[in-house]
């Protein structure tokens, strides 16, 4: 389907979706969120212990370090991603909840829908 002027037009009567300072807010705080659980990813995989094969007279598997740093740093990295998208949803119940009506309901006659 080939994408026309009208297609590019400005419409900003039908999809206005409001943004408001607690949209901004919301948006920052989920940003700052993903990029905060991504360096505790970084950490917890620079501080896994590593293992070593040690030919004795039996082999064993001996830890570099004890493995709580990376558990720790993953599992907040877990919870700081499960908070951005928390907030992710709010922000896009606060966005629908402001919008017109119009965004809501489905136009039969659009070219979109007859498509």
């Amino acid at each position: 389907m080939a994408v026309t002027h009208a297609d590019l037009e400005p419409n900003t009567g039908k999809t206005c979706l409001m943004i408001s300072k607690t949209g901004v807010f919301l948006v920052l705080v989920t940003i700052l969120l993903g990029l905060s659980s991504f360096t505790l990813c970084l950490i917890a995989e620079a501080t896994r212990s590593q293992v070593t094969w040690m030919n004795t007279r039996k082999t064993e598997c001996v830890y570099r370090s004890s493995g709580k740093t990376p558990l720790v740093c993953a599992a907040c990295a877990f919870v700081v991603l499960a908070m951005a998208m928390v907030m992710e949803h709010t922000y896009l119940l606060i966005a629908v909840s402001k919008s017109s009506p119009t965004l809501l309901q489905l136009d039969p006659e659009s070219p979109s829908a007859n498509s």
